[in-house]
Order: structure tokens, then sequence, then C-alpha cells
């Protein structure tokens, strides 16, 4: 839908907060990763109206990283991830990298271990499937049976020296 579109329906019902997180998506867009200004101010106006909108929570973290406003970013994640009961992907992935953003590597380490603990799943192949569309890819030299306790247990380098391949694929139909 177009930005007259959602103008429209902000004519009609100027509460309507599905109209504003997609016109601040537009915006975002529209910014063309310069100015985040008015995304940032639709965005709140649209939580503030529905806070309960995961995606615009996401979008509003991903605006404050994008304005390299990182405190902001990670007060975010922290916050909408504690009230949610599953967690979502992008937002915990977002926080592994504001983390690094903010050189505090050690946590960063952590909460990654918490994502890949908390959203890959062994299939009944060599390959691990991740919440929201990634895959893992072993080549079997790394069984499914230790590639997460090989990960988790030793994330600061020995996955590295393996011999063997693995790769990250993320699915065409993820919706984000």
């Amino acid at each position: 839908r177009s930005e007259e579109e959602f103008n429209f329906v902000l004519q009609v019902d100027d509460r309507n907060a599905v109209a504003l997180f997609y016109l601040s998506l537009i915006h975002c867009e529209l910014a063309d990763y310069v100015n985040f200004d008015e995304a940032e101010k639709l965005v709140k106006r649209s939580l503030s109206l529905d806070s309960s909108q995961q995606r615009a929570w996401n979008l509003f973290a991903l605006i404050k990283s994008a304005k390299k406003d990182f405190a902001s970013t990670l007060n975010i994640c922290n916050t909408e991830l504690s009230n949610m009961i599953n967690k979502d992907i992008n937002l915990s992935l977002l926080k592994v990298s504001t983390l690094l953003a903010l050189n505090r590597s050690d946590e960063a380490i952590e909460a990654l271990k918490r994502v890949i603990s908390t959203h890959l799943r062994a299939s009944t192949s060599n390959d691990f499937k991740m919440d929201g569309g990634l895959t893992v890819i072993s080549d079997g030299t790394l069984g499914p049976g230790n590639f997460l306790s090989k990960f988790l247990g030793d994330l600061s380098g020995s996955l590295y020296e393996y011999e063997g391949t693995a790769t990250v694929t993320e699915a065409s139909n993820n919706n984000i």
C-alpha cells in the first residue's frame, strides 16, 4: 500500500495504530537510511495507541539503532524481551549486535548463546532449523547431536577450528 492510502485511513481514524506503523515503515524507506525522525514520531505514536504491537517495537528499536542511539536500542530490546513468553529472534539478534556496538562483547556472547539455545532446533538430518527462517546446514562432520553443545560450550573459538563446513541460510519466505 502507498503512503496516500495510509494517510487516508488516518483521515478517517487518526487513532489507527496499524496505519501509523505502516506509515512509519514507509518513512524508514523514504529516509534512505539518513533521517528517521518522522518515522520515529509515527512509530512512537502508534505504540502510544497500542503498545502490544511487536512489529512496532521491533521497528522502533531498529530506528533507534539506525540513529546510533544504542543505549535506547538496548533498553527497548531488554524491556520487550523481558515481556515476551516466546522471544522474538529479530529483537534478540538486534540486542546482540547492539551489545557489540556498545563494546560489551562478553554480554553479546552470552546473549548470542541464549538466542542459539532458544531458537536453534536440531532436525532429523544434519541441518538445524532456527525460528524465523534460518537454517544451519552441516556437512555431517559435526553431527546434530553435538553441534549445539560444542557451539554453546565453546563459543569463544574452537568451533571455528573444526574440520568441515557449516553454512547459515535464510528461508525465502521469512516474514520479518
